[in-house]
């Protein structure tokens, strides 16, 4: 495998740094290279037909936060297999989306790339920049095949067969050195933070450079707050323009629940230039309590920090619900890839149960593929889905339930929720800044009642 960890700055994006990734440059397979790869029942090839001369890359675009040590173990296999070397290119996160939506505008694409499934469906256009994958052979072995199945459609290989799990996952050590146990409502939740803080540490560390992590609270809180009885009625009113965000009150009252972790110095002070991993090694070392983040942080944590223990308990709002999200990471292949069909070969053997059972080791969860192992699944993951998703005691997240305006978030929204925590915006002026852009956008796209 010939692997690059690309860590680009945004002067080259500025720039159209299309050509960036130029540090593994693609040849074309021919006709008879590809076919001499196809694989074998299972998508595995039984022996290998031919030795190429040169290897062909495959480019596989990843941000850092997607990015885990395991992609190179799969990819050194998949290597051995295929015999088709694979760069794999990781991107500063809170660059990612910008640079893919630059580079699928100019169709200099990488030949697969990550991404959000199905959210990002909307986001990157996918009908029209991305390969339509619904008759790939690896589509049979999916445990939730409706989760990224819209309209008989399909465009990634989705990893996980579950949705994210949006929760405080927190150190045990802190917790029980200062004899502190879940909150089951929401005061108690904010005793637990004055505790902390009283302690003299971070109670929740906050990574606002990448805008992703800041919005987890509101996605989750917006729906959440409006459970069980109000989400058709509030949604379906917002997408048809005869309601605002800044008129609902649930929304706002979740706003002012995060600006208070802010106010009150609950959050770390460098949150503007603390990085998604800042926050891992923070909790993990004990530095700080707690992260509001998804499931997959678990695994990531201990990772980084082997003898740490993570709990993790919902945001005890008055609903009882949390808003969880119909997504998990995909692979998607651009249509102005030059490997297409060889793109679609790595795809198939990656989702083989010999590779990617070493990313469940390492990373265990709740894998796309049936014959998949996923690992030792931690127990307060386990727990979250025991609570809410068991008990059906989850709504969709705000990001799926209004999904028109999801192109907008990231430059926008994010950044308003951002403004508010540092006192340049209130939670109402923040959804009213909010509410003018989505009527522009709506009305440039022409949806009904714009």
């Amino acid at each position: 495998m010939n692997k690059t960890k690309v860590f680009i700055t945004m002067l080259l994006v500025l720039t159209m740094s299309i050509s960036l990734i130029a540090c593994s440059e693609k040849e074309e397979p021919s006709n008879e290279v590809v076919e001499s790869q196809a694989p074998a029942k299972n998508g595995v090839n039984e022996e290998k037909k031919e030795v190429k001369e040169k290897p062909t890359d495959i480019v596989y675009f990843t941000s850092s936060a997607k990015y885990k040590d395991s992609y190179d173990v799969i990819a050194d296999k998949v290597d051995e297999a295929l015999n088709v070397a694979i760069d794999v290119q990781v991107v500063p996160d809170e660059q990612y989306t910008t640079l893919l939506k630059t580079k699928l505008s100019t169709r200099e694409v990488p030949d697969i790339f990550d991404f959000n499934t199905p959210t990002g469906y909307m986001q990157l256009n996918v009908v029209e920049n991305c390969v339509e994958l619904s008759n790939e052979p690896w589509v049979e072995r999916l445990v939730n095949p409706g989760l990224v199945i819209k309209e008989g459609q399909l465009y990634a290989m989705p990893r996980e067969s579950s949705s994210f799990f949006p929760a405080m996952y927190y150190n045990k050590k802190i917790f029980a050195e200062l004899n502190l146990e879940e909150p089951t409502t929401y005061d108690e939740f904010l005793n637990v933070l004055e505790t902390i803080k009283q302690a003299g540490i971070t109670p929740i560390h906050m990574a606002d450079k990448e805008n992703w992590t800041t919005q987890i609270f509101m996605t989750s809180g917006f729906s959440a707050a409006l459970a069980p009885d109000r989400n058709d009625e509030v949604y379906g009113a917002l997408r048809n323009n005869t309601l605002k965000h800044a008129e609902v009150p649930e929304f706002i009252g979740i706003l002012e629940k995060y600006k208070n972790f802010y106010d009150m110095g609950y959050v770390n002070e460098d949150h503007m230039t603390a990085t998604y991993d800042v926050s891992q090694d923070a909790v993990g070392s004990g530095k700080a309590a707690m992260m509001m983040n998804g499931e997959w942080v678990v695994s990531s944590i201990q990772n980084m920090h082997p003898d740490a223990e993570i709990g993790a308990f919902a945001v005890p709002l008055e609903t009882g619900y949390i808003g969880s999200g119909a997504f998990v990471q995909g692979m998607f292949i651009p249509k102005a890839s030059e490997n297409v069909e060889l793109a679609k070969v790595v795809l198939n053997t990656w989702s083989q149960p010999e590779y990617l059972n070493i990313f469940f080791e390492e990373n265990p969860s709740f894998p796309a593929f049936n014959d998949v192992d996923p690992g030792d699944v931690p127990e307060s993951v386990q727990k979250i889905v025991d609570q809410y998703v068991a008990t059906g005691k989850t709504v969709l997240q705000y990001n799926n339930m209004f999904e028109e305006p999801s192109s907008l978030r990231p430059d926008y929204l994010w950044k308003y929720f951002v403004e508010m925590a540092i006192g340049e915006k209130t939670p109402v002026e923040a959804l009213e800044a909010w509410d003018e852009d989505v009527a522009d956008f709506m009305k440039t796209k022409g949806y009904a009642g714009w």
